[in-house]
């Protein structure tokens, strides 16, 4: 495995790219860039994603998950075999937005280490865009 490698930047995003067999998925790492104290899943708030290939043994390896910011309890909950194509993940110091209109919307926290699936957040980006694309289009 090429090892993500631990990082300066407060958050990660982290996407299940592809699986290319039972045991081996090839995941895209980006961090959020610098300066920004809110953001969003949308692609102008991350760097160039980096790719990494992961197999089961990496995935539960000590050092994969301190590279990855995950613990024991994430890996419990998002184990090997249920991990799926287009999984989005963010990792580090942030938080949910208090602004209940600014939905998927998310806020660097440097008190607050979390680990969390935003899976629907990035469907409903994509969903919009699509949408917004057909409208254009007519």
């Amino acid at each position: 495995m090429n090892s993500p490698k631990k990082r300066d930047s407060l958050v990660r995003r982290i996407t299940i790219d592809e699986r290319l067999d039972d045991s081996l998925i090839r995941i895209l790492v980006a961090d959020l860039k610098a300066n920004l104290k809110t953001f969003g899943d949308d692609p102008e708030y991350w760097e160039e994603e980096k790719e990494f290939l992961v197999r089961p043994k990496d995935y539960q390896g000590e050092d994969y998950q301190e590279a990855m910011g995950m613990t024991q309890a994430n890996v419990k909950k998002w184990p090997w075999e249920s991990l799926y194509e287009g999984q989005v993940f963010l990792e580090g110091r942030f938080r949910g937005s208090r602004n209940r209109h600014a939905k998927g919307t998310f806020v660097v926290s440097v008190k607050r280490r979390n680990f969390q699936c935003i899976d629907r957040v990035s469907r409903e980006r994509v969903k919009k865009n699509y949408l917004a694309a057909l409208e254009g289009g007519s």
